[in-house]
Protein backbone atom coordinates (compact mmCIF):
# COMPACT_ATOMS: atom_id res chain seq x y z
CA UNK A 1 0.00 0.00 0.00
CA UNK A 2 1.74 3.93 -1.11
CA UNK A 3 0.75 6.14 1.20
CA UNK A 4 0.94 10.06 0.04
CA UNK A 5 -0.59 13.54 -0.01
CA UNK A 6 -3.26 13.90 -2.95
CA UNK A 7 -1.91 17.63 -3.61
CA UNK A 8 1.50 16.32 -3.70
CA UNK A 9 0.69 13.50 -6.81
CA UNK A 10 -0.75 16.06 -8.34
CA UNK A 11 1.18 18.83 -8.25
CA UNK A 12 5.05 17.89 -7.31
CA UNK A 13 4.56 13.62 -8.32
CA UNK A 14 8.48 13.80 -8.73
CA UNK A 15 9.22 14.84 -5.45
CA UNK A 16 6.36 14.18 -2.77
CA UNK A 17 6.46 11.98 0.51
CA UNK A 18 5.51 8.40 0.40
CA UNK A 19 5.73 5.65 2.29
CA UNK A 20 4.93 2.36 0.60
CA UNK A 21 4.25 -0.30 3.28
CA UNK A 22 4.61 -4.11 1.73
CA UNK A 23 2.87 -6.78 3.35
CA UNK A 24 3.28 -10.76 4.28
CA UNK A 25 0.27 -11.94 1.91
CA UNK A 26 -0.03 -15.01 4.26
CA UNK A 27 0.04 -13.15 7.93
CA UNK A 28 -0.81 -9.28 6.98
CA UNK A 29 1.66 -8.17 8.33
CA UNK A 30 4.42 -5.29 7.40
CA UNK A 31 7.48 -7.06 6.21
CA UNK A 32 9.28 -4.13 4.49
CA UNK A 33 8.79 -0.09 4.52
CA UNK A 34 10.44 2.11 1.72
CA UNK A 35 9.77 5.82 2.70
CA UNK A 36 10.68 9.20 1.26
CA UNK A 37 10.99 12.44 2.45
CA UNK A 38 9.19 15.25 0.10
CA UNK A 39 11.90 17.55 -1.08
CA UNK A 40 11.32 21.05 -2.58
CA UNK A 41 13.58 22.22 -5.65
CA UNK A 42 12.42 26.13 -5.38
CA UNK A 43 16.56 26.94 -4.97
CA UNK A 44 16.83 25.99 -8.89
CA UNK A 45 13.53 24.89 -10.33
CA UNK A 46 11.79 21.85 -10.35
CA UNK A 47 13.51 20.11 -13.28
CA UNK A 48 17.39 20.51 -12.08
CA UNK A 49 18.09 17.03 -10.85
CA UNK A 50 22.15 17.95 -10.38
CA UNK A 51 21.24 20.28 -7.06
CA UNK A 52 21.99 18.75 -3.96
CA UNK A 53 19.18 20.25 -2.37
CA UNK A 54 16.78 18.43 -4.93
CA UNK A 55 18.23 14.76 -5.30
CA UNK A 56 16.00 12.36 -3.65
CA UNK A 57 16.56 9.84 -1.18
CA UNK A 58 14.65 6.70 -0.61
CA UNK A 59 15.10 4.25 2.90
CA UNK A 60 14.45 0.60 2.49
CA UNK A 61 13.71 -1.26 5.97
CA UNK A 62 12.64 -4.92 6.50
CA UNK A 63 11.79 -5.28 9.23
CA UNK A 64 10.55 -1.87 9.53
CA UNK A 65 12.83 -0.14 11.97
CA UNK A 66 16.06 -1.72 10.23
CA UNK A 67 17.44 0.34 7.50
CA UNK A 68 18.65 -2.33 4.73
CA UNK A 69 19.33 0.17 2.33
CA UNK A 70 18.93 3.01 0.22
CA UNK A 71 17.78 4.41 -3.14
CA UNK A 72 19.49 7.58 -4.04
CA UNK A 73 19.40 10.31 -7.15
CA UNK A 74 22.40 10.58 -9.10
CA UNK A 75 22.98 13.75 -10.08
CA UNK A 76 21.87 14.88 -13.76
CA UNK A 77 20.55 17.97 -15.66
CA UNK A 78 17.95 16.19 -17.45
CA UNK A 79 16.42 12.00 -16.65
CA UNK A 80 16.45 10.38 -13.01
CA UNK A 81 19.13 8.01 -12.53
CA UNK A 82 19.85 6.06 -8.85
CA UNK A 83 22.10 4.46 -7.10
CA UNK A 84 20.98 1.36 -4.75
CA UNK A 85 23.23 1.11 -1.77
CA UNK A 86 22.85 -2.05 0.77
CA UNK A 87 22.90 -1.91 4.54
CA UNK A 88 26.45 -0.88 4.17
CA UNK A 89 26.43 1.73 2.12
CA UNK A 90 27.80 -0.69 -0.91
CA UNK A 91 26.64 0.33 -4.65
CA UNK A 92 24.76 -2.93 -5.75
CA UNK A 93 22.43 -1.73 -8.93
CA UNK A 94 22.18 1.03 -11.30
CA UNK A 95 18.94 2.76 -12.31
CA UNK A 96 18.35 4.51 -15.37
CA UNK A 97 15.27 6.34 -15.07
CA UNK A 98 12.91 8.29 -17.86
CA UNK A 99 14.04 10.95 -19.52
CA UNK A 100 11.16 13.25 -19.70
CA UNK A 101 10.72 16.63 -18.01
CA UNK A 102 7.73 17.01 -17.59
CA UNK A 103 5.90 17.63 -14.33
CA UNK A 104 2.23 17.74 -13.00
CA UNK A 105 -0.40 16.62 -15.25
CA UNK A 106 1.84 16.32 -18.19
CA UNK A 107 3.79 13.43 -16.69
CA UNK A 108 1.25 11.12 -17.80
CA UNK A 109 2.42 11.29 -21.50
CA UNK A 110 5.71 10.02 -21.08
CA UNK A 111 7.30 6.60 -20.85
CA UNK A 112 7.95 5.45 -17.22
CA UNK A 113 10.50 2.34 -17.99
CA UNK A 114 13.34 2.43 -15.30
CA UNK A 115 16.12 0.08 -16.63
CA UNK A 116 17.74 -1.94 -14.10
CA UNK A 117 21.71 -2.02 -14.42
CA UNK A 118 24.53 -4.14 -12.21
CA UNK A 119 26.87 -2.70 -10.25
CA UNK A 120 29.23 -1.71 -13.34
CA UNK A 121 26.55 0.38 -14.55
CA UNK A 122 26.27 -1.49 -18.17
CA UNK A 123 24.92 -5.28 -17.77
CA UNK A 124 21.05 -4.97 -17.78
CA UNK A 125 19.13 -7.12 -15.71
CA UNK A 126 15.81 -5.73 -15.81
CA UNK A 127 13.47 -2.85 -15.85
CA UNK A 128 10.35 -1.73 -13.94
CA UNK A 129 7.67 0.14 -15.80
CA UNK A 130 5.02 2.61 -14.43
CA UNK A 131 1.49 1.89 -16.06
CA UNK A 132 -0.79 4.99 -15.90
CA UNK A 133 -4.23 5.07 -15.32
CA UNK A 134 -7.02 8.30 -16.31
CA UNK A 135 -5.49 11.46 -14.95
CA UNK A 136 -8.07 12.10 -12.63
CA UNK A 137 -7.65 8.42 -10.65
CA UNK A 138 -4.04 9.21 -10.40
CA UNK A 139 -4.56 12.17 -9.17
CA UNK A 140 -7.63 11.28 -6.16
CA UNK A 141 -6.31 7.62 -5.64
CA UNK A 142 -3.56 6.62 -3.71
CA UNK A 143 -2.88 2.97 -6.07
CA UNK A 144 -0.21 2.46 -8.69
CA UNK A 145 0.58 -0.21 -10.82
CA UNK A 146 4.07 -1.05 -11.90
CA UNK A 147 5.44 -4.26 -13.68
CA UNK A 148 8.83 -5.96 -13.68
CA UNK A 149 10.14 -7.78 -16.42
Amino acid sequence: MIESDCCQRCCCPNTREFTVNILDKSNPQEVIRIHREFKCCSCCGCWCGSCPHCMQEVTVESPPGTIIGTVTQVGTSFGMNYLIKDAYDTSTLYIIGPSCLCHGPATYCCENKFTLLGSDHETEIGAIHKKYSVFFRECCSNPDIFSMK
